[in-house]
């Protein structure tokens, strides 16, 4: 007969990352989300809000959902604005709708593309999710290479004029880099969704005050 499970056990002490009180998470919390019951009255902390565009094969519509429900959920929607939800636009057009990008209306097409391009410069994080090399994509490569002119541009202005400020889209990607030669210089490779993901919420504390 197996043990029984100390339920206690899962449970660590942490101080809340806003307040710096003393709470209790389950273990498999980031140390990143550590927050307590009364987060909600930390008003008088300036939040700095990052915004944050998550790119990735249309095939991987539900894969993308995902990570944009968590970025949805508190505490970190107290801290990132998602510049697009390309996701529900393709469970509304291809799932309930049944039509696919090719059988769109063509102004259609075009507000859907020019939407995208201003989400990926809106964007500080571009978050690129790395489909299986055998699933074939073009809009999360075309993007890609929006947000890399982009921060091209960026700095060359940055340079020119002196300025302190880092150049964005701070660009990460998370699965299958190794597969992909325009994936090599992305500012921060990671070996799955949950990793990538932590850093994004260490990131948004770390972040979370104006300068």
């Amino acid at each position: 007969m197996p043990a029984p499970v100390d339920r206690k056990m899962e449970y660590v002490d942490s101080f809340c990352s806003n307040c710096r009180a003393i709470t209790k998470h389950h273990r498999s919390t980031p140390s990143a989300l550590w927050t307590c019951e009364h987060i909600d009255s930390h008003t008088e902390l300036p939040r700095k809000i990052t915004s944050i565009y998550v790119a990735g094969a249309s095939a991987e519509f539900e894969r993308a959902e995902t990570i944009l429900g968590k970025l949805r959920t508190p505490p970190l929607s107290r801290f990132f604005h998602i510049t697009k939800d390309w996701p529900g636009q393709v469970r509304t057009e291809r799932v309930e709708g049944g039509r696919h990008d090719h059988e769109l209306d063509l102004n259609l097409q075009r507000r859907i593309e020019a939407e995208d391009v201003a989400a990926v410069f809106e964007a500080e994080i571009l978050w690129l999710l790395l489909p299986p090399p055998h699933l074939h994509t073009v809009g999360m490569w075309f993007e890609l290479g929006v947000g890399r002119t982009k921060r091209l541009l960026a700095q060359q202005l940055s340079d020119r004029l002196l300025l302190r400020s880092a150049p964005t889209p701070y660009i990460i990607c998370s699965q299958q880099r190794g597969h992909y030669l325009f994936a090599a210089n992305v500012d921060r490779a990671f070996d799955s969704d949950d990793a990538a993901l932590e850093w994004v919420a260490s990131y948004a504390q770390s972040a979370k005050t104006h300068d």
